[in-house]
């Protein structure tokens, strides 16, 4: 009795597993997991990318409008544009006056004859100030927010070792040290411009 109960619960489990596998239920078919654990990663990629190229688009949407204002106070689309025009002074008066609010001496703005290069034209300068390290990092920065383009070629620091020997007269003057920077405005010309 035992034995004939032992051989009809094999013969329902063989039935119960048979039926379980033809409705889909128990896999034994390892190449059908494996494609679809390869769709899956491959849809994960690509979701993945699309999150990326939306993340861009947003940038790009909310930047626009900076893009936009670069562009009109850098492009030259005439010939005749005052960006263009090295003898302009509105560039060099923006300047002084950045010089002013940071309180930075001013001991001379020179301006050099425009260098142009394919679609680009510079217009170097060089000034001649007196500050000390942080103002000379504000007066950076403060380049950097500029609506035109700015270049720092290169600047150079002067330190006087006579000051040390001076200091009980005047202990801010050592901080203050003389700097010489060349930078230079960026100019993108049109086509029509050529």
């Amino acid at each position: 009795m035992t034995r004939n109960i032992i051989l009809l619960m094999i013969l329902l489990l063989y039935l119960f597993g048979t039926s379980m596998q033809n409705n889909g239920l128990i896999f034994t078919d390892y190449k059908g997991i494996d494609a679809k654990i390869t769709r899956l990663k491959k849809l994960k990629k690509d979701l993945n990318e699309q999150n990326n190229k939306l993340i861009i688009r947003q940038l790009i949407d909310k930047r626009l409008d900076r893009v936009v204002d670069l562009f009109n106070h850098n492009l030259a689309l005439t010939k005749d544009d005052l960006k263009l025009d090295p003898n302009n002074t509105d560039f060099r008066s923006r300047l002084s006056k950045i010089l002013a609010e940071l309180k930075i001496e001013n001991k001379g703005i020179k301006q050099e004859s425009a260098i142009k290069k394919a679609s680009i034209t510079y217009i170097p300068y060089e000034l001649k100030i007196k500050c000390t390290f942080g103002e000379f990092a504000e007066l950076i920065n403060a380049l950097e927010k500029n609506e035109r383009i700015i270049i720092v070629n290169k600047f150079k620091f002067s330190g006087n070792v006579k000051k040390i020997t001076k200091f009980k007269k005047n202990l801010e003057d050592i901080m203050r040290h003389d700097v010489e920077l060349d930078i230079s405005t960026v100019t993108l010309s049109s086509k029509e411009v050529k």
